[in-house]
């Protein structure tokens, strides 16, 4: 799949709706493996200019849960080793990608400095993962504090989507898997002189309360 994606970007580098445009293809795959993703909350983006959006981190299935709620004029931020991935790498920074060194803690700050002001120059949404890894079913891990400094650089709200428990839902195995909900919440706007890691820590509780929620919903519904 990666590969025609990738002309496309060759095509139209670093255009604002590239990482909109690559993403659709990835989720025409959830109907092959058995499961529908149903996005709510839509509303919350749909007229909201540039922000910070944070979704939980999973496994490699975000790649085909992600695309439906993910919004047209967003990039991504990733783990800049994400390049020396043969194919996907490429095709993800040419798509505009914003890449950030982890190991560098100076250069990663410098990242998001680059990253805010892309935001506010380009006014662009911006898409993060705040666990900094993918939870393999272990619930939602705890939260790093880059997107809640990002919100605040760029003097932009946060938005929280939030993916029900792929792990308790999807058995590759299954033909049938039923639905994912994702739910996107509302807009959370940070004042300057908010505790970032205490905002983090009181959104982790909202969105895993409302990732149990789901998850439950769903397999209420999967039993009928």
């Amino acid at each position: 799949m990666a590969v025609p994606l990738l002309i496309l970007c060759l095509l139209r580098p670093f255009h604002k709706n590239a990482v909109y445009w690559v993403s659709r293809p990835f989720g025409w795959v959830a109907p092959l493996l058995g499961f529908k993703v149903q996005v709510s909350g839509h509303e919350h983006v749909r007229e909201l200019g540039p922000c910070v959006l944070v979704c939980n981190h999973q496994s490699t299935l975000d790649l085909v849960i992600c695309p439906a709620p993910f919004p047209p004029n967003a990039a991504t931020i990733g783990k800049k080793s994400l390049i020396w991935l043969p194919i996907f790498g490429l095709f993800y920074w040419l798509s505009g990608n914003i890449l950030i060194d982890r190991k560098h803690s100076g250069k990663a700050n410098d990242t998001l400095r680059q990253a805010a002001s892309e935001i506010e120059s380009k006014q662009r949404k911006v898409w993060m993962f705040p666990e900094g890894t993918r939870s393999y079913g272990r619930g939602l891990l705890p939260f790093k504090t880059g997107a809640f400094r990002l919100a605040m650089l760029a003097k932009v709200p946060l938005v929280p989507v939030c993916v029900a428990d792929t792990a308790k839902l999807i058995d590759l195995k299954r033909w049938r898997n039923g639905v994912v909900p994702v739910q996107i919440l509302p807009p959370i706007k940070l004042q300057p002189n908010d505790d970032v890691r205490h905002v983090a820590d009181q959104l982790h509780q909202t969105m895993a309360a409302t990732i149990a929620e789901l998850t439950e919903q769903a397999q209420q519904r999967a039993n009928r």
